[in-house]
């Protein structure tokens, strides 16, 4: 009995290690630097976003390329479907992102990023807010990653 459990666990790390499995992330070598990042709008959005790129601002790193991005984030909701009698059912959240990348004063990346998620109404309209909320932080969030991924895609070409 106990060989069948070790060959249930054996089998799947076996199968992953013979195929290269690898972190897209995780293999992914992070060479720059943000310096600094600027918008012309400073809403929740903006310092979401700020935080979420924090991980990639040290300090005193002289090996790394130094960056300057210009950020503005916008956000559409938008009523997507209604009912017989005009009632929302079906929200659209959509954030955008205008990303400009400066490495010593040279534009490195251009780039507009833009991601959309389509919810339900719920009747409690305090649950509604947490979730639109939540919903945010998650495009946010992949956004973030979105960018890191591009960052470093273009500082490998230059």
């Amino acid at each position: 009995m106990k060989n069948i459990y070790k060959s249930f666990f054996l089998v799947p790390l076996l199968i992953l290690y013979a195929c290269g499995y690898s972190p897209l992330y995780k293999a992914q070598k992070i060479n720059f630097n943000i310096n600094d990042i600027q918008t012309n709008n400073k809403n929740d959005y903006y310092y979401l976003f700020k935080n979420s790129l924090k991980p990639y601002t040290k300090e005193n790193q002289t090996d790394l390329k130094d960056l300057i991005l210009k950020a503005n984030l916008s956000k559409v909701k938008r009523i997507f479907s209604k009912d017989s009698k005009g009632n929302a059912l079906v929200y659209s959240l959509e954030i955008t992102l205008n990303l400009e990348a400066f490495n010593n004063d040279n534009l490195i990346l251009n780039k507009n990023i833009r991601k959309k998620f389509k919810y339900n109404h719920k009747s409690d309209l305090f649950d509604l807010n947490r979730y639109e909320e939540n919903i945010e932080k998650n495009l946010i969030k992949s956004i973030s990653e979105d960018v890191i991924f591009l960052l470093s895609k273009s500082i490998e070409e230059k």
